[in-house]
């Protein structure tokens, strides 16, 4: 066994990188993590990346200035940045948050398990506790829709993780951080559903308020004919 090992400890970065083309990032990362002399010349490969997205779709990947994109699974986004560390923009797209099945409280263990309504939300999953040494990070941005099919089945709360992470934990960063929540709801009844409507846009009012507070620049809007 030793002597497998050595010859291939000795294998000259241009290998490294060209078997590399052949893995998915997950094994990378482990392959990276065998040993100092696969990380350092894999590390050459992921300075190149500046760019990530997060969806829930399962659309996650970082890319290049060349358009390169390597994908990933949502849930090892945090372990993706602790190589990735020349990332400037990272975006988030949760597209399908449903207020009828997701966690509404508590804690989770990744990206996959959060919620908006998860302890510290999406962005509390890459930044906490210990965030990520991401020294030329310029943007994140996180776009969040959350899905009912009407207001008798479930007025939503307004969800405030991410919100109130991003003004506790990331205000003094040296990078921009824009939160954007939507609500959607897929069948909406004007005589029956203005009360409920309106006691989430109280909501919505007081957190944009609290945040407004905290420094936050703040906005709500309201689409014609959507409630």
């Amino acid at each position: 066994m030793a002597n497998l090992i050595m010859p291939i400890l000795l294998l000259p970065d241009e290998l490294i990188l060209y078997l590399d083309n052949f893995l998915c990032i997950e094994d990378t990362i482990s392959f990276a993590q065998s040993c100092p002399r696969f990380r350092n010349a894999l590390m050459k490969m992921f300075q190149s990346y500046t760019r990530m997205q997060l969806c829930d779709d399962h659309i996650c990947y970082i890319s290049n200035p060349k358009g390169k994109v390597r994908y990933f699974h949502l849930k090892n986004a945090r372990a993706v940045l602790e190589f990735a560390t020349n990332i400037e923009e990272i975006l988030i797209i949760m597209k399908d948050v449903n207020i009828s099945t997701c966690k509404l409280n508590g804690e989770a263990s990744n990206m996959a398990e959060a919620t908006p309504y998860t302890s510290g939300g999406y962005l509390g999953q890459i930044f906490y506790p210990q965030p990520p040494n991401l020294p030329n990070l310029k943007t994140v941005q996180i776009h969040i829709d959350v899905m009912f099919e009407t207001f008798k089945e479930a007025t939503p709360v307004v969800p405030t993780g991410d919100l109130f992470f991003a003004l506790q934990h990331l205000d003094k960063g040296p990078f921009k951080t824009s939160v954007q929540v939507s609500f959607c709801c897929a069948n909406f009844n004007y005589e029956e559903d203005e009360v409920p409507r309106n006691t989430l846009f109280a909501g919505m009012e007081r957190c944009l308020q609290a945040a407004a507070e905290l420094g936050a620049e703040t906005e709500l809007e309201a689409e014609p004919g959507e409630g």
